[in-house]
């Protein structure tokens, strides 16, 4: 049976109501023959049908007749995967269960962590949960992990200050530690300076460690990591000197201690404890002996950072300028190096030191011959009296040439606290478009 519309010129004069009847008619008409062909075929009928409506299956058609439009086929919906945590894998748990609490095992137990896990952001809520663990070992590993994992671990915050109340063993040690290397918690200070008396030397550790990254925060903590430079561990005592540099507390107790870690057998406790002088300043006087005893140190790195201090703490006496002299003989390039730097520093008092420090002139490697060259103009051009020189250097904090700008807001630095009444003008060339 074949249905269609009648000729155009027949359909031209139909009233508009009855051109819309004869549609209707037609399609019901389709849609009755579609029914009487079976299950099988009507696949076959539908799909030739499709055929004859692209542009290339379809026959001429009459002249003025418009061509019936290809059928749409609508694409799939996209599924988009969404990303979800993951649960605490068997093996991450086996290894919290697994490791005891000793240096070696937890230092191991990160890198097991790490490699069963392909992105440690995903695991943080599986840490955060095992944190809540009946057993006291998985909470105290779980929360070791979440604190290595530095600040992706801040989703676990919450977990961990829960755990600050726990006492089950060395759990809400681990928990102020974690908290400290996450972010700035203040108050895990206390549950640090419990951390220092764990019977763990790598606990106590990282407890100081943790202090030292709170920093100024972290001055309420002062005594006890001044009794923990006297830790029998060495590790101990080098973060507690370190931790002691950054708090900022400059009370005798603090003073003394840094004083005797000048003497320690550990060389990098030596060291720590010689650039902790260096922030102190003039308060560093006390431990001028010491600081031009180290100068002859059998450790390069402490001969450096004695050099540099001694530059640091301004002229105190005769016998600085004489150890820095010693020092630019040294056979190390960097102790020469600070030395003179540091002469450079004491202005005047070092003009003694003036024909040793012109060898460096002639130096094969051009970074000392700078280093020389530098110092030298230093010395024989000293800082004028203090008071007299910030004015000057003020107004050529707004000198048109960057240069005179840099150079002067570095001499009002060298100045120090004198130049007080520079503060603001400072303060606006922090804007200065010139990066230097």
């Amino acid at each position: 049976m074949r249905v269609g519309f009648p000729p155009s010129g027949y359909q031209s004069g139909m009233t508009a109501g009855r051109r819309i009847a004869l549609s209707l008619l037609v399609a019901v008409v389709a849609l009755g023959a579609a029914a009487t062909v079976p299950v099988d075929a009507r696949s076959k009928h539908r799909a030739a049908g499709v055929a004859k409506a692209t542009p290339r299956a379809t026959a001429k058609q009459a002249p003025g007749a418009k061509a019936s439009p290809a059928p749409r086929v609508m694409a799939p919906p996209r599924v988009v995967a969404v990303p979800r945590p993951d649960p605490l894998a068997p093996a991450v748990r086996a290894h919290l269960e697994g490791a005891a609490a000793t240096r070696a095992a937890r230092n191991d137990l990160l890198t097991k962590v790490r490699s069963v896990t392909a992105d440690p952001r995903r695991t943080v809520p599986g840490l955060a949960a095992a944190a809540r663990d009946q057993d006291a070992l998985v909470r105290a590993n779980a929360a070791f992990v979440l604190g290595r994992f530095g600040p992706e671990a801040a989703g676990a915050m919450p977990a961990l200050r829960h755990l600050l109340d726990d006492r089950g063993g060395d759990v809400a040690a681990h928990a102020a530690v974690a908290l400290a290397q996450i972010g700035s918690e203040v108050w895990a200070v206390a549950d640090l300076q419990r951390a220092l008396l764990s019977g763990d030397p790598a606990l106590r550790a990282m407890a100081a460690e943790g202090i030292e990254q709170l920093g100024l925060l972290g001055q309420p903590a002062a005594p006890a990591l001044a009794r923990a430079t006297r830790d029998p561990d060495r590790l101990v005592r080098s973060a507690a000197v370190r931790a002691l540099a950054r708090v900022g507390d400059r009370s005798p107790a603090t003073l003394a201690a840094l004083s005797q870690a000048l003497s320690d057998p550990f060389e990098n406790v030596r060291s720590n404890a010689e650039l902790a002088f260096a922030f102190l300043g003039p308060d560093a006087g006390r431990a001028l002996p010491l600081l031009i005893r180290n100068v002859r140190d059998r450790d390069e790195a402490v001969r450096s950072n004695a050099c540099v201090v001694l530059g640091r703490i301004g002229y105190q006496s005769p016998d600085q300028v004489q150890a820095l002299l010693f020092a630019l003989r040294d056979r190390s390039d960097a102790v020469r190096a600070a030395a003179a730097t540091s002469l450079g520093e004491l202005g005047g008092p070092s003009a003694l030191a003036l024909p040793d420090m012109e060898a460096l002139l002639y130096d094969p490697r051009p970074e000392m011959r700078e280093v020389g060259a530098q110092a030298i103009a230093n010395v024989r051009n000293p800082l004028p009296q203090p008071t007299r020189a910030v004015g000057p250097l003020t107004v050529a904090l707004r000198d048109r040439s960057p240069l005179i700008r840099a150079r002067a807001a570095v001499g009002l630095g060298r100045v120090g606290p004198a130049a007080a009444l520079a503060t603001r003008p400072l303060m606006a060339a922090l804007t200065d478009p010139y990066p230097e």
